[in-house]
């Protein structure tokens, strides 16, 4: 990733940046030409028309501004058009089986057609998911996945017909702004530095630029597209906006791009479905405006997707293992009750309300769920060692919680630490000492109780809160 710590962090259309070096590494069928001369913002002849765009000419042209967007200079072949992009869908769909059944017992095909047909796109975006598709073929699933289910659950919300179709494109484009930055950046998977993770962050704004300049779509998808990152409780990027501020159009893309991370990358290789990822809408019912919620559970029950399920052989040690990671819980929980009551005893700290919002909310999802209290633990306790299908299911979802609740408290966590690391400093000295003793109190029992996860499980099932944006663990770490 030579240069990039010099690499300017606001997105520019006009910029030969990481986009220029994805369009020179395209070749056969999606080979790259200069539509026309190219030119920098001084007038100076950089590249001739017809000319080939290769790795090494795009090399060249690395760091220049140039005197149009880049898509107007270039033409790439077989860039996507309406009917292939809606036969992308169709192919992407048939791939994976519950994804298909949603679609076909929803009757989704018709109004995806329409969306797909009802008006041309524009020629910048398209081409950018042309490069998107053969550079970054999983951002480009992702935005395939987050407008088809995007779409559905803002129908199944009963929304208006324009704040549908908002939503559809909104999914569709809210990652385009990656294909500008540095290929091994995007596909780095783990160790990134504060000014990766930064760049990385840049992307929305890119996209919402690109969004916006085409002139041919609503404040409320120009918005969404802005806010697909944004959470309810305060602990989203880039402008960490709370729930009075956020459109409901936002977050149901943010909550389809993280459904993808579940279901395609963290369920790869098992028997998980859409279904599955019930649990995790379960504990974040509130992360993303509860309707939304609501709304994509019903979704999933009305079109009979059905879970994994548990594996009755294995009662024995999935009823030890839940025992373990409840006990763990109570202790969480407890620690989590001492933070509160700290953070309620010093209001005055205004900067710590997002982390006191975050941790009355865990709170309150756990009671809920019944986690960490003393009647689910007597339950636990008094199982036998005779299994039977009910109680072996029961189990294997109340595990499945167990689990996701864990990564609320990473969440807070690691929102607590950002905040005495980074944040304003009108935290009281005596109080940022006892908050930060409190929160290494936390994390000590959350590593142990993640410890006591499967290893592999563990590893696997890294958190995608920040959408499928790079290293897994900070996917679950930040909202």
């Amino acid at each position: 990733m030579k240069g990039l710590e010099v690499q300017a962090m606001n997105f520019h259309p006009n910029s030969a940046d990481g986009y220029m070096d994805h369009l020179g590494a395209l070749e056969g069928e999606h080979a790259v030409v200069a539509a026309e001369d190219m030119r920098n913002e001084q007038g100076v002849l950089l590249v001739r028309k017809g000319t080939p765009i290769n790795a090494s000419l795009a090399a060249r042209l690395a760091g220049h501004h140039l005197e149009k967007p880049v898509h107007e200079l270039v033409q790439v072949g077989r860039t996507l058009n309406n009917n292939s992009l809606y036969e992308e869908f169709g192919v992407f769909l048939v791939h994976y089986e519950d994804f298909y059944q949603v679609h076909a017992k929803t009757g989704f095909d018709n109004v995806l057609r329409h969306f797909c047909f009802v008006r041309s796109f524009p020629h910048g975006l398209m081409q950018r998911l042309t490069v998107m598709r053969a550079r970054l073929p999983r951002v480009f699933e992702r935005s395939l996945f987050s407008a088809w289910l995007g779409g559905l659950i803002a129908e199944e919300l009963h929304l208006p017909a324009p704040l549908i179709y908002d939503t559809f494109v909104a999914g569709l484009f809210h990652d385009v702004g990656l294909v500008h930055l540095p290929y091994e950046l995007v596909e780095k998977r783990s160790g990134y530095s504060d000014t990766e993770w930064a760049m990385m962050q840049t992307h929305v704004a890119g996209s919402t630029r690109l969004m916006a300049e085409c002139g041919r779509f609503t404040g409320e998808a120009i918005k969404a597209v802005a806010e697909h990152h944004e959470r309810c409780d305060g602990t989203g990027f880039p402008q960490g906006k709370s729930e009075s501020q956020l459109g409901i159009v936002g977050q149901i893309v943010g909550l389809a791009d993280i459904l993808f991370q579940l279901r395609v990358e963290q369920y790869a290789g098992t028997d998980k479905t859409l279904a599955d990822t019930l649990p995790y809408l379960r504990v974040n019912a509130k992360t993303y405006f509860f309707p939304t919620f609501q709304a994509t559970f019903h979704l999933f029950q009305r079109a009979g997707l059905r879970s994994a399920g548990a594996n009755q052989d294995n009662y024995g040690e999935l009823r030890h293992d839940v025992v373990t990671h409840s006990d763990s819980m109570q202790r969480l929980f407890s620690a989590l009750l001492r933070l509160a009551e700290s953070l309620g005893e010093h209001t005055e700290a205004k900067t710590a309300d997002a982390l006191r919002t975050l941790v009355e909310r865990v709170i309150h999802t756990l009671r809920a769920s019944g986690l960490g209290s003393e009647e689910l633990n007597q339950w636990l306790h008094s199982l036998g060692g005779e299994s039977d299908a009910e109680t072996c299911q029961e189990l294997f979802e109340l595990d499945a919680i167990l689990f996701e609740s864990l990564w609320l408290v990473r969440r807070v966590i690691r929102h607590g630490h950002d905040l005495l690391q980074h944040g304003p400093k009108d935290v009281p000295a005596e109080f940022s000492r006892q908050l930060g003793a409190l929160l290494d109190q936390l994390d000590k029992l959350a590593g142990a109780c993640w410890q006591s996860y499967n290893k592999d499980q563990a590893e696997q099932a890294e958190d995608p809160l920040i959408a499928a944006l790079g290293p897994d663990e900070a996917r679950r770490a930040a909202g």
